[in-house]
């Protein structure tokens, strides 16, 4: 940005050598100075725009530590939830074999209670019952 400032007699003697009368010529150089001043107040520098890079760095830096964080956190849990699930497999098979001992035991039982109701319509046949 060019810091030099604007010479408001320079402009007033150019508007009036054109043939502007002296006061409005001083008028208009005036406000011509004070819109500048104006537009430099609200224009950034090099300096507001390094300092803005420096502070986009540092938070662009915080932001990739935070996903960093973030990332080591989720490789924890989805680990957890591995081993968690492999505790439950491992639970499910157990059950399983329980479940499948127990309807043995169960068949087992039923076989032989038929096979008594068997024995006992035999010997009642046999006996003449």
């Amino acid at each position: 940005m060019n810091s030099t400032a604007f010479d408001t007699l320079a402009a007033a003697r150019e508007l009036e050598a054109a043939g502007i009368e002296r006061r409005h010529a001083d008028a208009i150089a005036a406000i011509t100075r004070r819109a500048a001043a104006a537009d430099r107040e609200t224009q950034a520098t090099k300096a507001d725009i390094a300092g803005l890079d420096a502070r986009l760095a540092g938070l662009t830096q915080a932001t990739k530590a935070d996903i960093a964080g973030l990332d080591a956190r989720l490789a924890g849990l989805t680990q957890a939830t591995k081993a968690d699930i492999a505790g439950l497999d491992a639970r499910l098979a157990g059950l399983e074999a329980r479940i499948y001992r127990a309807l043995w035991i169960q068949g087992a039982g039923i076989v032989a209670i038929v096979g008594g109701f068997i024995a006992i319509a035999a010997a009642l046949r046999l006996f003449g019952a």
